[in-house]
C-alpha cells in the first residue's frame, strides 16, 4: 500500500510543453516541446525529456516557495510531478521578504542563485532598538558561507524566479486547480481535483505533498492537528521607498510596549 505523505509548512516560462497521461497510476512523460530562448534552456528541457522516469507522478498541492522547491528537487531527480494551486494567479503583494544563507546555498544547487543576487537587497548587519536605544548590533560577516548576509526580496519575485526555473524542466503550475479530497485504499492513493470551470478529475499519484496552507486539505484528510496559537495582534507589511542616513547594508528592528517595527 502506498502512503500519502504530507509536509505541513507553515507560469509559464519560455517553453511550451504538451504532456500526456497514460498507463497505470497516471504516469507522466514529456511530449512535444517548442523552444524559444537560448541554447542552455533548450539543453535543459531536452535533457529532461530524455531522462524523465516512467513512474507514477507525485502530486504537490500548493505552489508556495515550499511546493516549488519540492517540485524542483523532484524534477532534478527525473521524477514526474504535478503541481497545482487553487489561486488563479500569482499574488503580487508582499508576504515574506527575508532569504537566509542556507536557502541561497540550496538555490545554488538548483542553479538559481544568480538572479536572486542580482535582484535582491543584501543586509549584512542587524540592529535591535528598544525605546529609541540600540540594544544590539549583529554582524553576519563571520558566517561560514558564501552568502554572509540576509537577502531581501519580495516573495512574489521569489515565486516567479522559482516558477521560471521549474519551467526549464518542462513543469508548469496548474493554477485554479484545487485538491478537494483524497483517499487511500488497497489499490493505492486516489485524489479528486476541482477546476474553476466546475470540472473534476480523479488521479492516482504515487505520493502527495501537502503545502496548501494552514487550512490544508491534505493535513485535514490525514487528521493531523495544526499545533499553534492565534495571537491577537495586527501585522502591517508595506513596500516603501524611504530616504535615511543609515547604511544601505543594514536593517533595523524597533521594539516598544506597543509592538515591533522592522
Amino acid at each position: 500500500m502506498r502512503a500519502a505523505r504530507t509536509f505541513a509548512s507553515a507560469a509559464s516560462g519560455p517553453h511550451a510543453l504538451s504532456k500526456r497521461l497514460f498507463g497505470r497510476g497516471d504516469r507522466r512523460t514529456l511530449g512535444t516541446v517548442q523552444f524559444e530562448g537560448d541554447a542552455h534552456a533548450r539543453a535543459d528541457v531536452e535533457s529532461t525529456q530524455s531522462k524523465v522516469l516512467d513512474v507514477p507522478l507525485v502530486l504537490i498541492a500548493g505552489a508556495s516557495p515550499t511546493g516549488l522547491a519540492a517540485a524542483m528537487s523532484l524534477s532534478r531527480a527525473d521524477i514526474p510531478v504535478r503541481l497545482i494551486d487553487k489561486a488563479p494567479e500569482l499574488s503580487l503583494w508582499s508576504r515574506a521578504i527575508g532569504i537566509q544563507a542556507r536557502t541561497l546555498e540550496l538555490f545554488e544547487q538548483h542553479r538559481l542563485v544568480e538572479p536572486f543576487l542580482e535582484l535582491a537587497h543584501r543586509a549584512s548587519v542587524a540592529n535591535l532598538y528598544s525605546n529609541g536605544q540600540r540594544l544590539a548590533r549583529l554582524n553576519f560577516d563571520s558566517l561560514q558561507t558564501r552568502y554572509p548576509y540576509l537577502l531581501f526580496l519580495d516573495q512574489s519575485v521569489t515565486e516567479r524566479l522559482m516558477t521560471e526555473r521549474l519551467a526549464s524542466f518542462g513543469v508548469r503550475i496548474e493554477r485554479g486547480v484545487e485538491l478537494m479530497r483524497f483517499r487511500q485504499g488497497s489499490a493505492g492513493l486516489e485524489a479528486a481535483l476541482w477546476y474553476r470551470n466546475g470540472a473534476e478529475e480523479s488521479i492516482r499519484p504515487s505520493y502527495m505533498i501537502g503545502v496548501d496552507g494552514a487550512h490544508s486539505t491534505v493535513r485535514h484528510g490525514l487528521d493531523i492537528e495544526f499545533i499553534g496559537k492565534t495571537f491577537e495582534q495586527i501585522f502591517l507589511l508595506a513596500d516603501l521607498h524611504v530616504d535615511t542616513e543609515w547604511p544601505d547594508d543594514e536593517f533595523h528592528i524597533f521594539t516598544s510596549g506597543e509592538g515591533i517595527g522592522t
